[in-house]
């Protein structure tokens, strides 16, 4: 998808209108973010997948182009249920699957919740272990009326910081305006709290008591610069789940795909080949 990434599909899905993108041909892989980004983080990333997938991608409600307003049920089950029913609408019955940051919670907890079931899983800067959670969404839930509240002059000065430190590398400008404009003004404000709001480490902590060797074939993806999810939860990961292949990337943060979108592409185009 040169030039402009835009969804250009659209299915109402749990009451909430989803946008998503399918591209390639060959067997299913789901491509899943996590926040504060949306289906535009795997841009550079989805392309080479597509080259032996059909790629299914789209950006979770409250998010990107998807339904998003303030009380909007963002919950990881609420997600969780809403992947699964995706799957439904696209008639994929074992897909494989990439998870991206939150998404990693979603994904399983689709799997353990919901019945889902993959062909292979890719587990990406894996939001899914406590504590997943940075100081600073800490501090804004312990004071989430002063944060919903602030003037939002203040609040996008917030808004800057937190998308900078995604990254271990300076960030691009195009990749900042992206993240930051779904998320700008009042409205923005107002969305992004809504989310902050909503995650609560009980749901974390349940999944990681499911959590265990797979039956199927699985990846682990990581910057050694992450300074949202440190390093030492990928080790701890890949110990829960049975000793699976862990890959690091030198100098990739957060937003892996943005610091290093060929690397995170060469391994999973690799692990997903048809006949891995």
């Amino acid at each position: 998808m040169p030039g402009r990434w835009e969804m250009t599909k659209r299915a109402r899905v749990h009451g909430v209108e989803v946008a998503y993108e399918v591209m390639g041909s060959g067997p299913p892989v789901v491509l899943v973010h996590g926040f504060p980004s949306h289906s535009f983080i795997w841009r550079d990333v989805a392309p080479k997948l597509a080259e032996t997938r059909t790629v299914y991608l789209y950006d979770l409600p409250g998010q990107g182009a998807s339904e998003k307003r303030d009380g909007l049920d963002v919950s990881d089950p609420r997600q969780a249920r809403i992947l699964k029913l995706l799957l439904e609408e696209w008639r994929l019955e074992r897909p494989a699957i990439v998870l991206h940051d939150i998404a990693n919670s979603y994904g399983m907890i689709a799997y353990y919740d919901e019945g889902c079931r993959y062909e292979r899983i890719a587990f990406v800067s894996a939001a899914m272990l406590n504590p997943c959670v940075t100081a600073a969404t800490l501090h804004a839930q312990k004071y989430i009326e002063a944060y919903r509240t602030m003037p939002t002059w203040i609040y996008e000065q917030i808004l800057a910081t937190r998308v900078r430190s995604t990254t271990f590398k300076p960030i691009s400008d195009e990749a900042f305006q992206a993240y930051t404009q779904p998320f700008s003004g009042a409205d923005g404000q107002a969305i992004w709290y809504n989310r902050v709001a909503q995650i609560d480490p009980r749901y974390t902590d349940r999944l990681e008591s499911q959590l265990g060797p797979l039956d199927v074939p699985a990846l682990i993806i990581w910057g050694t610069d992450d300074t949202w999810i440190p390093v030492d939860q990928a080790r701890r990961l890949q110990g829960i789940l049975g000793g699976v292949e862990l890959k690091l990337i030198e100098g990739g943060g957060h937003f892996l795909m943005e610091d290093a979108p060929e690397a995170v592409a060469a391994h999973l185009a690799a692990f997903l080949k048809p006949d891995a």
